[in-house]
């Protein structure tokens, strides 16, 4: 029997960190095994954690349940990953910047590889960074620290003379990620959007105030 249709579940994260990932990635396995279901894996975020179902139809409602029951709340969000999204560069870039600001790594680094499989040149390269350091913070909410210090070194040695990205301030972002990696600490950076040079000075202004 195959495993059914695959969802990603988001759930909060009510205070737990990717320390309480395998005990809780367990405990899902053991809730939904007996619906002829299967979690594939659970990331913990700072405010959710996202799990993949795989699940038959029949069996999903049943299955929310449970792992609702044993997260401590229904999810804030369901939805099918056997339904490939096809959106337009800016807005999957629009996604993108919010995805990776809200924490949701793996979503992040999904909808840059969609866009990385049609790009060519400078555009390539400067998504190839993002997906680098996407994947560098799904592997630190599976509680894989020193893997994402590795990545996101590689992402770093990238990162001169970084292409533009739509209105994604790249560089911006990596100089917060070297400033991380010279900590050793992982925070969750920002990803920032580029300001129109003719508003700069008073974006500048108000960030005095």
């Amino acid at each position: 029997m195959g495993r059914g249709r695959r969802f990603l579940l988001i759930f909060e994260a009510r205070g737990r960190s990717p320390l309480d990932r395998a005990p809780l990635l367990e405990g899902a396995r053991e809730a939904v095994a007996p619906l002829q279901a299967f979690v594939g894996d659970l990331r913990v975020g700072e405010r959710h954690l996202e799990l993949d179902l795989f699940c038959p139809m029949l069996s999903l409602n049943e299955a929310l349940k449970k792992l609702s029951s044993l997260l401590g709340g229904p999810p804030l969000s369901v939805r099918s990953l056997d339904v490939a999204q096809e959106l337009p560069k800016e807005r999957a870039l629009g996604e993108v910047f919010y995805l990776f600001n809200s924490g949701r790594y793996w979503e992040s680094h999904e909808a840059l590889e969609a866009l990385w499989k049609e790009a060519q040149g400078d555009e390539k390269r400067a998504l190839q960074f993002l997906i680098l350091v996407s994947a560098a913070f799904v592997h630190r909410q599976k509680g894989r620290e020193q893997v994402a210090l590795g990545i996101l070194r590689r992402a770093l040695a990238r990162s001169e003379e970084l292409p533009a990205l739509g209105n994604l301030d790249l560089r911006g972002l990596a100089a917060q990620l070297q400033r991380l990696l010279e900590r050793g600490a992982l925070e969750r950076p920002v990803l920032r959007e580029l300001t129109p040079p003719q508003l700069a000075p008073l974006a500048e202004a108000l960030a005095r105030l």
